[in-house]
């Protein structure tokens, strides 16, 4: 079956084609069905502008943001793209600049350190409309000594992730009395914390990690 958005990443030289991560045969089994629709979607990491290019034709009706801490990346706006600077570090800057903006999609392809991944997770995913994903690219990087993992070591995004499977299987299934999770977490105690209440599936790939909310 033909991939467009495979074929839009050779196109503008992203690595996330199947070239080089083959990160798009993954994303269109998510994302082709919604492509034509009028979206927010965020980009952690710009570099040099492809992915965003990638993105833009491939979501024709839809904002793109990218976030990244280099000022020269303003130069890649253009049509649907805006460029913010600053970091996905910055807590302050993320709950002030990024959180207030309702988004429909956000991929983290940003510095790859598992501290980083974590702290804009906890601080975006909030942000997020529901049924819609949070994506973490190059999660192999969790057991890169370079970026500061290991294997199997605590605080990497890897470890992370793995935990919140907890929050979303500790539930259970209703079946006949609920056809959504969105309703069965409703009739549950209230102390429940937000991941808990909003996380509906994690998906782990070669280097990706996909979370979808509820």
């Amino acid at each position: 079956m033909k991939n467009i958005l495979d074929e839009l990443a050779i196109k503008y030289n992203t690595d996330k084609s199947s070239k080089s991560h083959n990160y798009t045969k993954i994303y269109d089994k998510y994302l082709n069905s919604i492509r034509e629709q009028k979206l927010n979607i965020l980009e952690i990491g710009v570099l040099n502008g492809s992915s965003l290019n990638m993105w833009s034709e491939y979501f024709p009706n839809s904002q793109i943001y990218g976030l990244d801490i280099n000022p020269d990346c303003k130069k890649y706006e253009k049509d649907n793209i805006k460029v913010i600077i600053g970091s996905q570090d910055d807590e302050e800057f993320l709950q002030k600049n990024i959180k207030p903006i309702k988004f429909d999609l956000i991929i983290d392809d940003g510095s790859h350190l598992s501290r980083h991944q974590i702290k804009s997770f906890i601080n975006l995913f909030e942000s997020l409309n529901s049924d819609s994903y949070y994506i973490i690219e190059d999660t192999c990087c969790s057991y890169w000594s370079s970026h500061e993992g290991g294997f199997k070591k605590e605080n990497t995004a890897i470890e992370y992730f793995k935990d919140k499977v907890d929050d979303v299987n500790f539930f259970g299934f209703k079946g006949d009395l609920y056809d959504r999770k969105r309703e069965y977490i409703t009739s549950l105690k209230k102390d429940l914390t937000f991941f808990e209440k909003n996380i509906n599936s994690i998906h782990f790939y070669n280097s990706v990690i996909i979370i979808e909310k509820v």
